[in-house]
């Protein structure tokens, strides 16, 4: 109850989407309030990666380290530091992030493998973070535990197989990698793909009604669709490209 003569009134609040739509979710809003221009950019940068980072592999070197910056800075610091959109802060840290980002990716386009064992471990980022949405509804024992033992796994093993199997991991990170964003960005002018946030406040809560709102079918369909794009994306690199990935030579170095 709100008493209008008093200085301090204390509002409760419960939401089944995890959270108010306040701060926390502040970037996961921001981006799907303007769904339609994140939605194309996804989906642009997901086409080249998944059909054409092996034919322009030295740009796509660059970028591997565009996206890395970018995402450390804006899902992982953005979120938490709930920076606004208008912010001058966000715009300030996208800008840096870009141009270090094209720093990254111009010193580590000079060793391959570092970039393949990069690509490696996005990879097994994104599989962790699929796979956890698939079995969280299931998951009754220590959710946080079990994340940080798929995702630790999941990126070693990306490392290792990209530093050892360079070509290959490269254009098989860069298929699938591309595909997921071509989804995601569809799905996110759908409006109807799960915020990644929410999905794990919920786990950590064990709200698993709420929960089952949010994880449905269509997050299935999507899921699915991802991979056989992205079997479609690697599938045509090699066989367009194959030529190219076989000559060691030509593009990619040793240790």
């Amino acid at each position: 109850m709100i008493d209008p003569t008093a200085c301090k009134n204390t509002i409760q609040m419960r939401s089944i989407y995890a959270c108010a739509n306040m701060d926390r979710y502040s970037l996961a809003n921001t981006i799907q309030a303007n769904a339609p221009t994140f939605g194309m950019m996804l989906i642009g940068f997901g086409i080249y990666f998944c059909f054409f980072a092996y034919k322009y592999v030295y740009i796509s070197r660059v970028l591997t380290g565009v996206t890395i910056v970018c995402f450390v800075s804006l899902f992982l610091l953005a979120t938490n530091l709930s920076l606004g959109f208008s912010s001058i802060a966000f715009w300030s840290l996208l800008v840096t992030s870009v141009f270090v980002g094209l720093g990254l990716g111009w010193v580590i386009a000079k060793y391959p493998w570092i970039v393949s064992s990069a690509l490696g471990g996005l990879l097994g980022f994104i599989f962790t973070e699929i796979l956890y949405q698939m079995i969280s509804s299931s998951l009754t024992w220590n959710p946080k535990g079990v994340y940080w033992i798929i995702f630790s796994l999941s990126v070693v093993i990306g490392l290792v197989l990209g530093a050892v199997f360079q070509k290959h991991v490269f254009v098989i990170a860069c298929g699938f990698m591309g595909a997921y964003a071509i989804i995601r960005g569809f799905a996110a002018i759908q409006n109807n793909f799960p915020n990644e946030q929410q999905v794990f406040d919920l786990i950590d809560n064990k709200e698993w009604p709420q929960l089952k709102v949010l994880i449905d079918y269509k997050l299935y369909m999507y899921l699915f669709l991802a991979f056989a794009l992205g079997c479609v994306g690697v599938c045509f690199q090699y066989k367009n490209y194959f030529k190219d990935i076989k000559e060691d030579s030509l593009y990619f170095t040793k240790m």
